[in-house]
């Protein structure tokens, strides 16, 4: 069960307990961050047992101004829990970077400007389609005219 994207929301996920799962903290990096804006995150990573045995990983970012934790999707899927910790031992900052761009993509927020951009284009492709149709049914119907005029003609 990965985690969802906290989408800005706050979560404490330390010892977060459920029937199936127990989230367990990994480790925190020490390097800060900076997301577009210039704002300031500090990383830390999370794992999981899954039901069929497998451990999968996270990372949170907290931001340094208001708090907010935003989290990526899974990162890495291991079958033992000393291989997740062998793995968060090896990202760096440039990973974290893009972990943390990742983490802001599945924000409410941006993910709704996606798709009002995909609506605005797909509304303008049916818009310029609309148009070649109306044009090819027009040209038809002249078609149609004319053969009917010369048959009409020819009688």
């Amino acid at each position: 069960m990965t985690p969802p994207a906290m989408a800005g929301a706050v979560k404490t996920v330390d010892a977060v307990r459920t029937s199936k799962s127990r989230i367990q903290f990994v480790r925190q990096y020490t390097a800060i961050l900076r997301g577009p804006a210039g704002e300031p995150y500090v990383a830390r990573a999370y794992m999981d047992r899954q039901p069929g045995g497998l451990w999968e990983a996270w990372l949170v970012f907290f931001s340094l101004r208001n708090g907010v934790a935003i989290a990526t999707d899974r990162e890495t899927t291991q079958s033992r829990r000393e291989h997740v910790l062998y793995w968060a031992t090896g990202l760096g900052p440039t990973y974290l970077k893009g972990a943390l761009e990742r983490a802001l993509d599945l924000r409410a927020d941006v993910q709704l400007a996606r798709r009002s951009m995909r609506a605005e284009s797909e509304e303008a492709y049916a818009l310029r389609e609309a148009e070649v149709y109306v044009a090819a049914a027009t040209s038809a119907l002249r078609a149609a005219a004319a053969a009917r005029d010369r048959i009409v003609r020819g009688m």
